[in-house]
């Protein structure tokens, strides 16, 4: 039997001001880029206990519903919070939120809902991963850098050993209570490019995952 251990957070906040459109709403094979995540959520719901999104001001779980972004039989009334003006922001509102109402279980997925195309499996795998290292604090998927890779700073260098190098990518997983002292760690400090960076700054140990292509 599996047990709900984790919590899911869809950070669906941005206006998509670069993109030209609410980057979640874009089809992808005739549904929003947002349906094909809570599609894996909804494939791996024995393992989730809560889920909650940050939304842009004008869009609603009803809004989602009606451009047909919600898989049936959805298991959850999730928590809907308005999007922050930074991805940390938008977290941060997910996470006082999920506080207000009890919800937070041992472990927190993080997601980008613009990246749609990754394996459900991953939720459980992941959990059982962090799960098997009482010492580790958070999992992120990486993927190897194929491209060249340049260092600009007044003259132009090709980095030559890309080996040591990896892209992150979405869901994260975090260990709940790792993470929410290792926020405290960092003060007022807003500007991290994910959430697995806040444990790294925090000196606590990161696993890392294979990613998706």
């Amino acid at each position: 039997m599996k047990t709900k251990k984790a919590a899911f957070i869809i950070l669906a906040g941005g206006l998509g001001r670069r993109f030209g459109a609410y980057k979640p709403a874009v089809l992808l094979k005739g549904k929003p880029l947002i349906h094909w995540s809570l599609k894996n959520v909804q494939e791996q719901s024995g393992h989730i206990a809560t889920v909650a999104l940050a939304l842009p001001c004008d869009w609603s779980w009803t809004r989602l519903k009606k451009a047909g972004a919600v898989p049936e039989r959805f298991s959850w009334q999730p928590i809907i919070v308005e999007g922050g003006s930074t991805r940390f922001r938008s977290l941060k509102n997910c996470l006082n939120a999920m506080r207000r109402q009890g919800e937070m279980p041992e472990f927190l997925f993080v997601h980008d809902a613009a990246r749609p195309l990754w394996p459900s499996a991953w939720i459980g795998g992941m959990i059982e991963a962090l799960m098997s290292d009482p010492k580790a604090s958070g999992l992120v998927p990486l993927v190897p850098v194929r491209e060249t890779v340049k260092h600009v700073n007044g003259s132009i260098q090709t980095l030559r050993d890309r080996d040591k190098l990896m892209m992150s990518q979405t869901p994260q997983l975090l260990r709940s209570k790792d993470f929410f002292g290792a926020l405290k760690n960092c003060g007022k400090r807003e500007n991290f490019l994910d959430e697995v960076q806040i444990l790294e700054l925090a000196g606590l140990k990161v696993m890392d995952w294979p990613g998706s292509q």
